[in-house]
């Protein structure tokens, strides 16, 4: 009996640390879910913050492109606004992306067109076709290659058909 007894007690004290330690644990997650939240609503404005600093800066370029009659300067103003755009997509698809550190790269190649045919004109539309599988690539390479394409493509649109429209692949 006094062993049931002593038992009887160990498994109530028992019981009681597993209660204790239950409602620590909710508590903990609890404190969890709400900093994380906080984080979310901070990165949010972080995002928010980054891509207006970027279209600012963009615009910037624009007008200052606009007050120039040299064609060198003109075309390094075009130049940074392309590398201010790739950047401003990479941003973005991080930002709307569950891992960071690598991005689908057909989507991104996607979105860089439509932003790039969002600069040239609504005419470009239907004209430049991007044809890639998803694979997922390490995010500093997306960001070299982005520039390349950015720069391919650009030249393509300005050499290839004479400053008229015509179709490109991707």
């Amino acid at each position: 009996a006094a062993r049931r007894l002593g038992r009887a007690l160990f498994d109530f004290g028992q019981q009681q640390t597993l209660t204790g330690l239950n409602v620590q644990l909710r508590r903990t997650l609890s404190e969890k879910e709400a900093l994380l939240a906080q984080k979310d609503l901070l990165m949010q404005e972080v995002n928010h913050r980054v891509q207006n600093s970027l279209q600012l800066v963009n615009s910037m370029l624009h007008l200052q492109m606009r007050q120039t009659s040299d064609d060198e300067v003109k075309g390094h103003f075009e130049e940074a606004s392309r590398r201010i755009m790739a950047i401003s997509a990479v941003h973005h698809r991080l930002w709307r992306a569950d891992h960071i550190q690598n991005v689908d790269f057909g989507s991104y190649l996607e979105e860089l067109r439509d932003g790039l045919v969002e600069g040239w004109g609504s005419a470009w539309a239907g004209r430049i076709k991007v044809n890639s599988d998803h694979v997922m690539l390490p995010t500093n390479q997306a960001v070299v290659l982005a520039l390349v394409v950015t720069e391919l493509l650009t030249n393509a649109v300005k050499y290839a058909y004479e400053g008229r429209l015509g179709s490109i692949d991707v």
